[in-house]
């Protein structure tokens, strides 16, 4: 939000020092994303290692919250882990937690890749406009310059 009114305000008040530093901050921004979003990419081969040794290195009550928060029973069936709730018969026909949170994070992956390039575009559109703009906005030296000069003409055709 405040980069947002940092943009806009060096836009309304066609100042190039806020602009310039609008886009530099937005430029940082936009290069950790592509940081994280690569480093995401990497990893989403290692999402089933990583769930795995989530599950065995967690606790019986969080196991439980799993089970009932995806619907599913034990990790790769009922019978893996005993002291969750899947104990009784009644937990048969509920798949096993490993392949629901499997297919639970890769579809939300695409998701939120789908955002994130979304997101991404915007920015560097942002970006682009605002170097545009940052280019077309006169210079206050050369601007005083002109102003001079036209001051000196008046003055010399008055005189």
């Amino acid at each position: 939000m405040v980069l947002s009114i940092l943009g806009c305000c060096g836009a309304y008040c066609q100042n190039r020092l806020l602009i310039g530093i609008y886009l530099i901050i937005l430029l940082i921004i936009v290069i950790i994303q592509l940081i994280i979003a690569l480093t995401a990419s990497l990893f989403i081969g290692d999402i089933p290692g990583i769930i795995q040794r989530g599950w065995t290195d967690s606790t019986d009550e969080n196991r439980v919250i799993l089970e009932h928060s995806f619907d599913c029973c034990g990790f790769i069936n009922r019978t893996d882990f005993p002291g969750t709730s899947c104990i009784t018969p009644d937990y048969d026909n509920y798949p096993g937690c490993f392949l629901t949170i499997v297919h639970y994070l890769y579809d939300k992956f695409d998701t939120v890749a789908i955002v994130a390039g979304v997101f991404g575009g915007l920015e560097l559109l942002g970006f682009m406009m605002s170097c545009i703009l940052c280019t077309q906005m006169p210079r206050y030296d050369k601007v005083l310059s002109e102003s001079e000069r036209l001051w000196k003409k008046s003055r010399d055709a008055s005189a």
